[in-house]
């Protein structure tokens, strides 16, 4: 069944109280890590399957305005000074966040957004606004993207692309529970936002590389990448944690190392090459950043091993290698770099599609708990519209899908040709651990 999405024209919304938000054109300063992650699009689809109270696009649009008041720098736009050459900042213009109301004549579930297959459906990339394709970004376009597609059964989907200039995973959660706390009739947040930070010293996206950020892959390595829904059961998190009790091991650390080894085996080239498992950790506390503090601050934690060493050890020891990384942050105060991330600005330089995987944990972040008042999302899904933006092969780990067991990974981390055999990886793995995909 094919269908149609109907969208209205763009609006921007902006402010709800323009005379008493701060003076207009106020400038906010950006961390050396926004800088790195400028430009880079992130689009969140949040799929409500119980209606709330009115009309959803409605309802959703007057509480973002309410929501900006407080959260006023995501109205503005991106500048640069001295005619575009100079250092980059937002400037508080309150020109608005751009936002679209669709619907669709059919139920939620007739889209089958809830299934826990999500490889085919084509309706994904109607369910958001995308920043433009051919003309790429521009200083002037909106910082955030909202959509919201309303379903007849009442069910609605809300779509936010977001420049990851503005804001990280943690940071946008703390908004969007904002925007649904004004949609449940509160009369302010209920935690106050922050997004400049004076006392933050100047920290690499990947401590170890210098520079602002990491090398993309070139268009060749990012060709033909197919988009997977995943779910590693249960039964097979379990049976690897029991495995050994020395040390706990979250659902992240499983997950990470089973992928991780099913991937390498399936792309691998040269067995003595080095591979990386590259993945975000958020530093709030570790810089002593406020509550509240929305903006970016991550960095990117690096696992790296031979290319043979992670294909062919016990998942308990590739655990060991993710838990080692996960602990090691550098001095991020001092600028100083561990002895173990100092030669990743080496391999940094070789990041190919063999060697290479980053892993993104959205199941922790607070998403899924973003209450309109009709209950918590039913699934959190990540989008990529246009996959030659995409920086480094990847798989998202996403929040339970209502109503499944396991954990759910969206992967945009192999090509066409390798597809069938990592799934095959992924179905060997489970099985010799008597699970089942």
């Amino acid at each position: 069944m094919s269908i149609v999405i109907t969208k209205s024209s763009p609006v921007l919304v902006g402010p709800s109280k323009k005379t008493t938000s701060p003076a207009t054109h106020k400038t906010i300063k950006l961390s050396s890590i926004d800088k790195s992650l400028a430009y880079h699009p992130n689009t969140f689809l949040i799929v409500y399957d119980q209606p709330i109270h009115g009309r959803p696009s409605d309802t959703i649009k007057t509480a973002l305005s309410q929501a900006l008041d407080h959260y006023y720098p995501i109205a503005g736009r991106l500048m640069r000074d001295e005619n575009d050459l100079g250092d980059l900042h937002i400037l508080c213009t309150g020109e608005g966040v751009e936002f679209v109301a669709a619907s669709a004549k059919c139920t939620l579930k007739s889209t089958n957004v809830l299934e826990p297959s999500l490889a085919s459906n084509t309706l994904l990339k109607d369910l958001a606004v995308f920043y433009p394709i051919k003309t790429g970004y521009s200083n002037a376009d909106p910082l955030m993207l909202f959509q919201v597609t309303e379903f007849v059964c009442g069910g609605f989907i809300i779509g936010v692309t977001i420049n990851h200039v503005i804001t990280d995973g943690v940071g946008f959660t703390q908004f969007i529970k904002a925007v649904a706390e004004y949609a449940r009739g509160h009369k302010s947040p209920s935690v106050v936002p922050v997004r400049y930070q004076d006392s933050f010293p100047e920290i690499s996206l990947l401590p170890g590389m210098g520079g602002g950020g990491f090398t993309p892959m070139d268009k060749d390595s990012i060709a033909d990448l197919v988009y997977l829904d995943i779910t590693i059961p249960s039964s097979l998190i379990s049976c690897i944690k029991a495995s050994d009790r020395s040390k706990p091991m979250t659902v992240f650390d499983v997950s990470a190392a089973v992928l991780w080894q099913c991937r390498t085996r399936t792309v691998m080239t040269n067995p003595d090459a080095p591979t990386m498992l590259i993945f975000p950790v958020d530093i709030r506390k570790h810089i002593d950043a406020k509550e509240g503090y929305y903006g970016n601050c991550l960095i990117l934690q690096v696992a790296i091993a031979t290319s043979a060493t992670v294909a062919n050890s016990d998942l308990k020891d590739i655990i060991k290698l993710i838990q080692d990384a996960k602990e090691k942050l550098p001095d991020l105060h001092n600028g100083s770099k561990d002895e173990e991330m100092m030669g990743v600005g080496e391999v940094s330089s070789t990041f190919r599609y063999d060697t290479t995987l980053l892993i993104s944990n959205w199941r922790n972040l607070g998403v899924h708990e973003a209450d309109f008042g009709g209950g918590k999302p039913a699934r959190v899904i990540p989008y990529w519209e246009d996959l030659s933006r995409v920086k480094c092969v990847a798989c998202v780990l996403c929040p339970p899908i209502k109503g499944e067991s396991g954990a759910n990974v969206i992967s945009i981390c192999v090509k066409k040709e390798h597809a069938s055999g990592f799934l095959g990886e992924l179905a060997r793995t489970s099985e010799s651990l008597g699970a089942s995909l």
